[in-house]
């Protein structure tokens, strides 16, 4: 049974470094368009962990300085 995809999704943004408080609560944000080969999967629930949340601003910081 196939159901309509969504115009937009909710997601959680990061636009800059920092801790928990830059994360961003949206939901409008665009569902991706699966290119050939690809597929696109429907998450009922997702997590982030704990670790991410140190290892996330990192990442960020350090491709702001490689540009």
């Amino acid at each position: 049974m196939a159901t309509a995809i969504p115009n937009t999704m909710k997601g959680i943004r990061i636009d800059k470094t920092g801790g928990v408080e830059v994360l961003n609560y949206r939901t409008d944000l665009p569902v991706p368009t699966p290119r050939e080969g690809e597929i696109l999967v429907k998450n009922d629930f997702v997590g982030v962990n704990y670790i991410d949340t140190y290892v996330c601003p990192i990442i960020l910081l350090l491709s702001a300085l490689n540009s």
